[in-house]
């Protein structure tokens, strides 16, 4: 059973900021590839890491009253109970193998189990820290952590702190590589029914200088029918809930979907 960890109430940031992304239309990269750029990058090894940087799911339901409505939000603890990083990566790698023609090579294959955890603990820890340090400024949140995610590129603290980490991936034979971090799953209720989305955010690294040379967001939504109450998405060990986390995982990969997480990675 998943673990509640504390009720909130209010519109949170993060479906706030997917509810921008959504009704703005798209998730354009604030770093684009030039043709030249991106034929470099299909031309070479990439790596692929998958974060997950808070292991909880947000539950928020829309409370109807006669003149507004309000939002009920709570969190719920999935550490050591699920993982939803395998999920995201295969499609991930999928995705870029049928859309961009290019052979990835997932991280959690090709390093060896200790050095894999150290380099996604390393990310995790470092993506949390920004994140929390921008929290207390509610107006200014979601843009000053953008602009650090964007301008601190990881491996720029990792070569500081642990240089065998870069050179492992190096001795990989890695050139570039691609880094998915899971903003956050949140499962919304309204009167008519449940739905879920996964909100990532993307950037692409090139580990000779480490230098983020592309990023992007994107928001994946599955909808939930025939579910009345949270239990039944718990049940069997998250069944249901884990079946339409990856839908939504397929529609953040969906070429029609304009919140694509990797859809301005090519040029235009």
């Amino acid at each position: 059973m998943i673990r509640k960890i504390v009720p909130l109430r209010g519109l949170h940031s993060l479906l706030a900021c997917a509810l921008v992304v959504t009704l703005t239309g798209g998730c354009a990269p604030t770093k684009s590839l030039t043709k030249a750029g991106y034929e470099e990058f299909r031309r070479s090894n990439v790596g692929i890491v998958v974060l997950v940087p808070e292991r909880r799911i947000e539950f928020q339901e829309v409370l109807y009253k006669v003149l507004f409505s309000d939002v009920q939000t709570s969190f719920y603890s999935v550490d050591n109970i699920w993982d939803p990083a395998p999920v995201l990566g295969g499609h991930a790698v999928k995705f870029l193998s049928s859309a961009h023609a290019i052979a990835v090579v997932p991280l959690w294959q090709r390093l060896e189990p200790g050095p894999y955890r150290e380099l996604v603990g390393r990310l995790e820890t470092t993506f949390n820290a920004a994140r929390r340090r921008h929290t207390a400024n509610p107006r200014t949140y979601q843009t000053a952590f953008q602009i650090e995610w964007q301008h601190s590129p990881p491996m720029a603290y990792l070569g500081a702190s642990r240089p065998e980490l870069k050179h492992s991936l190096l001795g990989a034979g890695i050139d570039h590589l691609l880094e998915l971090s899971i903003g956050g799953i949140t499962l919304t209720r309204n009167p008519i029914q449940f739905s879920i989305l996964v909100f990532t955010y993307a950037r692409l690294i090139r580990l000779s200088d480490g230098a983020v040379i592309w990023d992007g967001k994107g928001l994946g939504v599955s909808q939930i029918a025939d579910v009345e109450q949270y239990s039944q998405l718990e049940a069997n060990n998250l069944a249901l809930l884990k079946q339409h986390y990856e839908k939504a995982v397929m529609n953040l990969f969906d070429p029609t979907n304009g919140n694509n997480v990797l859809a301005g990675l090519q040029p235009h």
